[in-house]
């Protein structure tokens, strides 16, 4: 199953170099660009003591993730507070009872696991596995591994098969020759090589901030990104919660399962985890254990499901071919098998 092709011409280097090469970032005209999935997601930036008339700032929205400008005259202004929250005043913090499972809403990356879920996971076996994988073309010829494998029935007729050898790279990014890398090479066309956050502000302009945005401002006196809490602004008091004013109590909606803290004792399910659960049977179980020695001496004996490697086979073959019937107790349908006579 191996066909003869004429490679093309092989690549000569890549990013100027030969040999063994390793490429970074410098290589594809990102040398500023940090590998950050979110726009600077910790906000590692200094403090800012207090917000002054003149700072821009940035909030990321919550209906869209996307980043956002406001002017600072957009803050709410603290006419109209919140009288309570969860039928707490004070300084209201979080505690158990406040939401339930119902009120919280899945995201794309995390999910609540549903009752159905809960019952399909407690009829898998403790230590359920993914089935073997097929036996190589290697293991079958050389029939010496230990580890368990897959076998369909041609499998375990031939127990041979020849590989051939991987080809060799024959170009990269569809190119020949010296090739030299660009970041459109490595799906980033449109990435700029700014050492800040967007220095140009450039993002689309959002109508009114609303409860859930976070912020960066831009400090008017050194140029450079702050980080400031939402109660550093000039509000006065909490104006709203989730967009509510009067006696707040939670509702659906008020929260995404990414906003769920987890901890060592309770996690949320992910979007894969959801997925592969949903790929395993109902009532799954582990694997057969390996079958022993003395069960391949004496095959008979043993009518229970058990794992076998190519190995395994090869000595029960060889087991079975080294016995002969020697006894049949009293015509009944045991069989005790012993060596052949010589």
């Amino acid at each position: 199953m191996v066909a003869a092709l004429s490679p093309a011409a092989p690549v000569t280097s890549v990013a100027g170099r030969v040999g063994t090469v390793t490429l970074g970032k410098t290589d594809v005209g990102l040398a500023n660009v940090t590998d950050d999935v979110q726009i600077r997601a910790d906000f590692g930036y200094s403090v800012k003591a207090a917000p002054a008339s003149g700072d821009k700032l940035i909030i990321r929205d919550q209906t869209d993730g996307q980043p956002k400008i406001v002017d600072w005259n957009q803050l709410a202004s603290g006419t109209a507070s919140v009288s309570s929250v969860y039928g707490r005043g004070g300084a209201v913090v979080a505690q158990a009872g406040d939401y339930t499972a119902e009120q919280i809403t899945d995201t794309p990356n995390k999910v609540l696991m549903t009752a159905t879920e809960r019952t399909k996971l407690t009829g898998i076996a403790a230590g359920a596995q993914v089935n073997p994988i097929r036996v190589t073309a290697a293991e079958k010829t050389a029939a010496t591994s230990v580890t368990v494998r897959g076998f369909a029935p041609a499998d375990v007729r031939d127990m041979v098969a020849a590989l051939a050898p991987a080809a060799a790279v024959s170009s990269v990014a569809g190119r020949t020759g010296a090739v030299v890398l660009s970041k459109a090479d490595v799906g980033l066309p449109t990435v700029t090589n700014d050492p800040q956050l967007r220095a140009d502000l450039g993002y689309a302009t959002k109508g009114v901030p609303a409860a859930g945005d976070k912020l960066v401002i831009k400090d008017q006196s050194d140029g450079q990104p702050k980080l400031i809490d939402w109660n550093q602004l000039p509000t006065g008091s909490v104006t709203s919660v989730y967009g509510r004013t009067g006696p707040v109590v939670a509702q659906a909606g008020d929260y995404t399962a990414d906003q769920i803290a987890e901890t060592a004792a309770k996690v949320l399910m992910t979007v894969a985890e959801r997925t592969r659960l949903a790929g395993m049977e109902n009532g799954a179980q582990a694997n057969p254990p390996s079958i022993t020695d003395a069960e391949k001496a004496l095959p008979s004996q043993t009518t229970t499901f058990r794992s076998f490697s190519p190995k395994d086979i090869a000595d029960l073959v060889a087991s079975i071919a080294a016995t002969s019937v020697h006894v049949v107790d009293g015509g009944s349908a045991t069989t005790v098998f012993a060596g052949a006579a010589a």
